[in-house]
């Protein structure tokens, strides 16, 4: 497996959330071609249940499914003040953008394909999958017959704001700053789903130790949090702080669909179930 890689783990079926620190969720993250086992507790999930009551008065997740599309692990966050950004790229046929260094992140393929190389390795991102790209020199190139559209989904200094972006993205979310007294030290685990909801669908009421993005791929969310209740529609997002009590919740008459970028401290917790707003 390339550098990075990790696709296509679909998550649809029953599932009750440890509710203390006690219990450990499990999530499998790459880099460099290997498997990293722990983010210390329980599962990356997010899944879906049958009921709407669960023990102690909390919420279980209704008509909800998520894929884990791609993982990969920061050593340490750069220093400073922090930004989540997501550009979006079209590519015509044939059509190369060449990248130095910079940082780690996610490309999600929207449409068509591409082939990536990542230092002596390489790698084909097809329609709905997702990549972990370390912080070495690599290339995207369309490898299909017709234009591609992706994203690129990383942790930024927020220096970065001030320089010219690349000239053939476009930003489609950032996040507010996030301050240095906001994240400890050490390693993290960045994680990237796809969650899709069901009309009438809802998550479960929950918190995670780190840093989130919600961005709606299609469709129309509503993000719940104990200060405000944020309607979501195609191409928006919002950010979530460490530790934000959040439910997720289909707004419309249709599905919805969207990107769940999460930032973890290597050892804390992924996910707690909280208390029913």
């Amino acid at each position: 497996m390339a550098i990075g890689d990790l696709r296509g783990r679909s998550r649809n079926h029953h599932n009750r959330r440890e509710r203390r620190g006690d219990r450990h969720y499990h999530v499998r993250v790459w880099w460099w071609g290997r498997a990293c086992s722990t983010i210390a507790a329980a599962s990356v999930l997010i899944l879906a249940a049958c009921g709407s009551g669960g023990e102690d008065g909390a919420v279980e997740s209704v008509g909800v499914s998520s894929l884990d599309v791609a993982g990969g692990r920061l050593n340490a966050l750069p220093s400073g003040p922090l930004f989540m950004r997501i550009n979006h790229f079209t590519q015509a046929a044939a059509a190369q953008i060449g990248s130095k260094k910079h940082q780690p992140g996610f490309v999600y393929q929207i449409a068509g394909s591409q082939m990536m190389i990542i230092g002596a390795d390489s790698a084909t991102v097809s329609a709905g999958e997702g990549y972990f790209v370390p912080g070495i020199e690599h290339t995207h190139t369309n490898s299909g017959s017709t234009s591609n559209d992706w994203l690129f989904v990383a942790l930024w200094p927020t220096d970065i704001r001030t320089q010219p972006n690349v000239s053939t993205a476009q930003v489609v979310f950032e996040s507010e700053d996030i301050a240095p007294s906001t994240l400890q030290a050490g390693a993290y685990a960045e994680t990237l789903q796809v969650v899709t909801i069901q009309p009438g669908g809802h998550t479960n009421v929950r918190t995670r130790s780190g840093l989130q993005v919600l961005f709606v791929l299609d469709g129309s969310l509503r993000a719940r949090t104990d200060n405000a209740t944020t309607v979501l529609g195609s191409n928006s997002g919002t950010y979530l702080a460490p530790n934000t009590r959040y439910q997720e919740i289909a707004a419309d008459q249709k599905p919805v669909k969207l990107l769940d970028f999460i930032v973890t401290p290597v050892g804390q917790p992924f996910e707690q179930v909280a208390p029913a707003f």
